[in-house]
């Protein structure tokens, strides 16, 4: 396939150094133009750049994008994705590395370095992606050709950043279309090295290829903007504000034309009168049968403190009011946008709402088939004091697939597993035991539950303390309060007469003495009045007590 030659140069810096500097615009020897990365963003088909902010970067108003974890790992790995490539088609071509390199445009302000050079060694029926439509088709390649070597390296995070690989993102298809309208090569190649949860086994290398008349409108597109975008940039003047006409594919321009304003005021003169005027309060004192006049005092400077502050607002609406009619018309472009986009936005949530519950669904059974597997052991019975294995929100993400979620359960089934089995060896106290393992159930933390051992210890030292205090103290009251000893009751006899009771008696001596009988009387009833005739009947037959309280 013949290719138009192009009018270019090579440039060489000769270090790594240099190669940076170069492409500083206002450089004395820097590049006079734009790379061909940065093509999209000229041209407004960038989704991550505007024209406006490249051109702020370019000429110094806003700091240039440094990279990130994605540039980053890109550069690390462009390498091996290079020499990966090159070791799987050495059967037919040969691929070249020069690192400091430009390809300029001699034609329109742009330049551009390559990731590889690829000679074509061998003709070829290569088989590959159709790098615009992604299309599987065979590429006809002959031996002398001369193609450039892009290689991508990205790592989608979302099922949505993934599909955008099904073809290669129209960002990047403008630079390409950009490398080979610089050098006129024969062909490009996208070696594009995906990784992550969504490629396939974690890993994947895709080949993408086009011609150069494959970027027809792309090629007319460059030729137009960029010269226009360079001269913005060199003589710092800012490019019109365009948003983008989805129904032309146009680029609709706004082109506000905004100048610096000016207000002009005799701020020398009202300075002096505010301060005669406040003058004539400086250091009033007021008595205290002046409240009045104070109050009086103080609503005068405040109606002339008002007087001012109502002028500034009356500018200030003045100076505004522009920026409001521009903000009040960008905003009626905006809700036109609003208006169409919200039938798609809630038809998007409907979608992803059915998803997500298709998904709850699957990661649920998934869960009951893996709790059945430990169903009736100490691990399953835990589980199922806790309420089951918690439902982790962020397994609905796109970015979670069921592999990685069925190993998250897993995981967390043999956390409890493991958990359950330190504790059977913290005590061989059945109750101990039983203690843990309901503070666990309760925090579903290991270290809690260890943490409660103590303080059970704690308890039941403190409750057996207690224990023996009360009964010390029953003790002590039964000491000191004996119970008083039961009269012991006879059976009655049977009645006698006098004279059975004289029977066989001696002779009482009237002149003996009576002997005296001695009893000491301890009262616990409340009220020893209660006694009174018990003691009426000891004294009357000379019985000697003592009441003792």
């Amino acid at each position: 396939m013949a290719t138009q030659k192009r009018k270019m140069h090579q440039y060489e810096p000769g270090s790594i150094e240099k190669w940076q500097d170069v492409r500083n615009p206002f450089a004395e020897d820097g590049l006079q133009g734009i790379g061909t990365s940065e093509i999209a963003a000229a041209t407004g088909n960038n989704s991550y750049k505007t024209p406006l902010d490249l051109w702020q970067e370019k000429t110094g108003l806003k700091e240039p994008f440094k990279g990130n974890e994605d540039t980053e790992r890109g550069k690390v790995n462009e390498e091996f994705t290079r020499a990966h490539f090159a070791l799987e088609n050495k059967d037919w071509c040969r691929v070249e590395y020069h690192g400091t390199r430009y390809y300029v445009s001699d034609e329109i302000p742009v330049y551009t370095t390559l990731d590889g050079e690829i000679c074509v060694t061998a003709d070829k029926e290569l088989t590959c992606f159709d790098l615009k439509s992604g299309r599987l088709v065979t590429m006809h390649l002959s031996k002398g050709m001369h193609g450039i070597l892009e290689i991508k390296d990205p790592m989608p995070r979302t099922e949505e950043g993934y599909l955008q690989w099904n073809s290669v993102p129209v960002m990047y298809q403008y630079q390409n279309a950009g490398q080979l309208r610089v050098t006129g090569f024969d062909f490009v190649l996208d070696y594009v090295h995906i990784t992550g949860d969504f490629a396939e086994n974690h890993e994947e290398y895709r080949l993408y290829g086009a011609f150069p008349d494959e970027f027809a409108s792309e090629f007319r597109e460059i030729e137009e903007v960029t010269p226009v975008f360079w001269d913005y940039i060199r003589n710092r003047q800012q490019p019109p504000v365009a948003i983008f006409d989805d129904e032309s594919m146009s680029l609709v321009e706004i082109n506000p034309d905004v100048k610096v304003g000016e207000i002009t005021a005799s701020f020398e003169s009202a300075r002096l009168g505010v301060i005669r005027y406040a003058k004539q309060f400086e250091g009033l004192v007021f008595g205290d049968d002046e409240l009045q006049k104070a109050k009086k005092a103080r609503a005068e400077l405040n109606k002339y403190k008002k007087t001012i502050d109502d002028t500034r607002i009356a500018i200030g609406k003045m100076w505004n009011e522009p920026f409001t009619r521009f903000k009040d018309e960008m905003d009626g472009l905006i809700k036109i946008i609003d208006e169409v986009k919200a039938p798609i936005d809630k038809q998007i949530k409907d979608a992803e709402a059915a998803l997500d519950s298709a998904k709850q669904g699957k990661i649920e059974a998934l869960i009951k088939v893996i709790l059945e597997s430990v169903d009736g052991t100490p691990t399953g019975e835990a589980i199922n004091a806790m309420g089951g294995v918690p439902f982790d929100s962020k397994w609905l993400n796109a970015t979670k697939r069921m592999p990685v979620i069925e190993e998250e359960i897993k995981a967390y089934v043999e956390s409890v597993s493991s958990d359950i089995s330190a504790l059977e060896n913290v005590s061989d106290d059945e109750q101990m035991h039983q203690s843990l393992l309901q503070e666990y159930y309760r925090t579903r933390s290991l270290k809690d539950a260890l943490m409660a051992k103590d303080r059970i210890i704690a308890a039941r030292k403190a409750a057996e303390e207690a224990e023996a205090r009360k009964r010390q103290a029953a003790e002590e009251w039964k000491k000191n309060h004996p119970t008083p000893p039961r009269p012991v009751v006879k059976e009655a006899e049977e009645p006698k007469s006098i004279a059975d009771g004289l029977e066989n008696k001696e002779p009482i001596d009237a002149r003996e003495p009576k002997k005296e009988i001695s009893v000491a009387l301890r009262f616990f009833h409340t009220d020893p009045n209660a006694f009174r005739d018990l003691m009426a009947y000891m004294t009357e037959h000379g019985f000697t007590y003592e009441v003792i309280r």
